[in-house]
């Protein structure tokens, strides 16, 4: 079966490695209804897709009622193992009163929705031929391609990717899946579901957690898949300019319950959210970059000295830099005036001018601390969301104010 990962964007992350979803699509409906004849939109594959999984009471192409062959229409009351198992397979729920009724000698199977967690439990329980993993994935995305038109409630629907190598979740072996993983597949599956079905766009909102409860029913194990299926609960206007979601994740392992993440956020316009965001630093305070892999270029201009060279950021404040270059630059005194291009990534370049403080010498190369003189207010505000999206406090260097020479 092929593993398609979430895409990274959508749960909020950079690199597919980080993702714990996988085969994310729409949950299977029970039954639905097209009056399109589905021999003459589908592919010979496509139709043999379908009919493993889909029949119609009919038993023809032009029956406009479908439902999943795994899901038994009638069962005898002489059956009493399944009307056992059905009684007894779930913990809140009587799924053989839930979604059957009894009439003469038989329970029929009722008209009503069945979430697809449901659908699993009551096949188990009733020992049906179960639907393979590949065929749900495979179906759920073309229902959604070739038949858009049908009506039922839809939920989002994924596979957690437990990947036991990971670097930071398995930092010590488990004999389970680590809690704090499970977490965080929590706020993957809200994030995933919101772009999927809520029609918003992550470049227009920000969305932005409120509460995160999450309810430890039982262990999760390694040795098997683990099903993850979002609820929407009820949104709502909290102000103008917010709007409240509920997602409540359930885990699926064995056909059971074994994990509930309730989770209450918001979702913002965009350049609401920045304006919130805004961040209040001393500007004298330095702080070194967060990704200390990622080298942020900067190329000095001496005016003094009337030579150029390239280096590279260590530290960055609003009021001073910090610049490791090569050994071979040592044309450079305190006092020099300096023209300085960093470039700040996606941010682009932010130009100013600046002053040498002082050159020291270091195994690694000299590192020049200039001061800056001269900034206009597009490199101020670019140097203050470098230094909120990109920066840490640095620890090798004091809060106190850096502005004394």
């Amino acid at each position: 079966m092929n593993i398609a990962i979430e895409n990274p964007y959508s749960v909020h992350k950079d690199h597919e490695n980080d993702v714990l979803l996988y085969n994310g699509r729409l949950e299977l409906p029970r039954q639905f209804s097209c009056d399109l004849n589905v021999a003459e939109i589908l592919s010979e594959y496509e139709l043999k897709l379908f009919s493993r999984v889909y029949d119609n009471a009919a038993n023809n192409c032009y029956s406009n009622n479908y439902f999943l062959k795994s899901i038994p229409q009638r069962i005898q009351v002489t059956d009493s193992k399944s009307i056992e198992s059905l009684k007894f397979s779930f913990s809140d729920i009587d799924l053989l009163s839930e979604y059957y009724v009894q009439e003469g000698g038989e329970y029929i199977l009722l008209d009503k929705e069945m979430t697809e967690f449901h659908q699993r439990v009551v096949i188990s329980a009733l020992e049906a031929p179960d639907i393979s993993e590949s065929d749900r994935f495979d179906l759920s995305i073309l229902l959604e391609e070739k038949f858009p038109m049908i009506h039922y409630k839809k939920r989002y629907a994924a596979t957690m990717f437990n990947d036991a190598k990971h670097y930071f979740f398995y930092r010590k072996s488990h004999e389970h899946v680590p809690g704090i993983m499970l977490m965080e597949v929590g706020r993957q599956a809200v994030y995933a579901d919101l772009y999927k079905l809520s029609g918003l766009i992550r470049s227009d909102v920000a969305v932005s957690m409120m509460s995160f409860n999450t309810e430890f029913i039982d262990f999760i194990n390694l040795q098997y898949p683990v099903f993850i299926y979002v609820e929407n609960g009820e949104e709502k206007e909290f102000d103008s300019l917010k709007n409240i979601i509920v997602r409540k994740i359930y885990f699926i392992q064995n056909n059971k319950v074994a994990t509930i993440v309730t989770a209450v956020g918001s979702t913002v316009a965009i350049k609401v959210f920045k304006r919130f965001r805004t961040l209040k630093h001393d500007p004298a305070h330095q702080f070194s970059l967060v990704n200390s892999d990622v080298s942020i270029g900067c190329h000095l201009k001496n005016l003094s000295e009337n030579i150029q060279f390239d280096g590279k950021l260590e530290t960055i404040s609003e009021r001073l830099l910090t610049i490791k270059v090569a050994h071979k630059y040592k044309a450079c005194e305190k006092g020099d005036s300096f023209e300085f291009y960093l470039f700040a990534g996606q941010l682009g370049s932010i130009v100013g001018k600046a002053i040498c403080r002082k050159l020291e010498n270091t195994d690694g190369g000299n590192i020049i601390t200039l001061d800056i003189t001269e900034k206009n207010l597009e490199a101020k505000r670019k140097i203050i969301e470098f230094i909120k999206t990109q920066c840490y406090i640095s620890h090798s260097c004091s809060l106190d104010s850096q502005d004394v020479a």
